[in-house]
């Protein structure tokens, strides 16, 4: 049984449809936009543009018009729970982001980012346990990290949030400590 917890955040899959929704509105919306000036002004664009918008608009208004109706349909929710003692995540059907992690055993908050040859990588938040492991959280949720981490420090105001990016290169340097 969960204690009376300091932070609780709760979103469902069927809550987040809504973004979907407004993706496939707005590519309807340019969708008319390039079709009303090519009627208004016709010969103003390119051809191929307004072919290719016509294209590339519709098959984005009906990808994410199918995408928001089965997450409308979905049950999944994600969990984000900071107890006296407990940072629970639990993230629908991802393991590698579902964790339960003692509070007396995380370091710090920390972003990461790999540096590859392609340049640098996407900037992830996470948490470092005092064991080296680490835990990445996702923010696809909407999941706020500074009031998880303010929650954290009611009980530990020594785990703080580390001020820069923590980078990485393969081979050549690893992640700070």
């Amino acid at each position: 049984m969960l204690k009376t917890p300091l932070y609780e955040y709760e979103k469902s899959l069927k809550q987040r449809a809504i973004i979907f929704f407004n993706m496939c509105a707005m590519s309807l919306l340019y969708l008319a936009g390039i079709v009303g000036y090519d009627i208004y002004k016709p010969g103003a664009m390119p051809e191929d543009l307004v072919f290719w918008s016509k294209i590339i608009f519709s098959i984005a208004a009906i990808i994410t018009l199918i995408i928001g109706i089965k997450a409308r349909k979905s049950d999944k929710i994600y969990r984000a729970i900071v107890t006296t003692d407990r940072l629970i995540i639990e993230y629908p059907d991802v393991e590698q982001w579902s964790f339960d992690l003692p509070l007396k055993d995380i370091k710090r908050f920390e972003k990461r980012q790999a540096l590859g040859g392609g340049g640098p990588g996407i900037i992830h938040d996470g948490i470092l346990m005092k064991d080296g492991t680490y835990h990445e959280i996702s923010v696809n949720y909407g999941v706020s990290i500074g009031k998880m981490l303010k929650a954290v420090q009611r009980i530990h105001p020594d785990i703080e949030q580390r001020k820069t990016i923590n980078k990485s290169a393969p081979g050549i340097k690893d992640y700070d400590d």
